[in-house]
Order: C-alpha cells, then structure tokens, then sequence
C-alpha cells in the first residue's frame, strides 16, 4: 500500500488490498481506460520485479516459467481487516507521514 503511494503518487484512498491465497499475482496496476496490468509469477521472494523497472537488467530470474496450464485458479478476496491489523496501520502512516511533508 504504501509503496504503491510514495512510487507512482496513487493517493491512499484509491489503493485496494486483496486477499489473494494462490500468491502469484504480486501486485496489479489499473490503468484509467478500465485495463489492468498485473505481475505473476512463482510463490518466492528470491524473483525481484517492481513495476519501475520490470527489465531488471544484471538480476537473472532463476525461477521456472509459470505454466498457466496447470493454475487452476486464481481467487481475490476483501480482506478481513481484524484478521490483518497492519493494513489500517499502513493508511495511517501514510497519512502521518503526509502531514508532516506538509
């Protein structure tokens, strides 16, 4: 969330969370004319991608190719936001944090 506001300016209240418990799908970017731009790969923190520089020049990817064959599928859910306490901690950062650049 927080990332997704200090990189590309998207403000707070326009950022959305979901629950996604197959992890391939890292991050999704939606593009005023309705389309959406999404990062997948392999369940591991080793893959390094960020939408800022998707190329990632001198950082080979030592993970094997997704094999959308074999996804059965992908699910997005609201999150329960008792269940994860740290997503209303991180609005509230990023509102401080805002205050004080003021």
């Amino acid at each position: 969330m927080i990332e997704a506001h200090w990189l590309f300016g998207v403000e707070m209240r326009r950022v959305e969370v979901v629950i996604h418990p197959q992890s391939i799908v890292h991050s999704m970017v939606e593009f005023a004319d309705g389309s959406t731009l999404a990062q997948l790969s392999h369940s591991n923190m080793r893959f390094r991608f960020n939408m800022l520089s998707p190329g990632q020049i001198g950082f080979p990817n030592t993970l094997p190719p997704l094999d959308f064959s074999k996804l059965s599928k992908l699910e997005f859910f609201t999150p329960r936001y008792e269940d994860f306490p740290a997503l209303n901690l991180a609005r509230r950062a990023a509102r401080s944090a805002a205050h004080c650049l003021l």
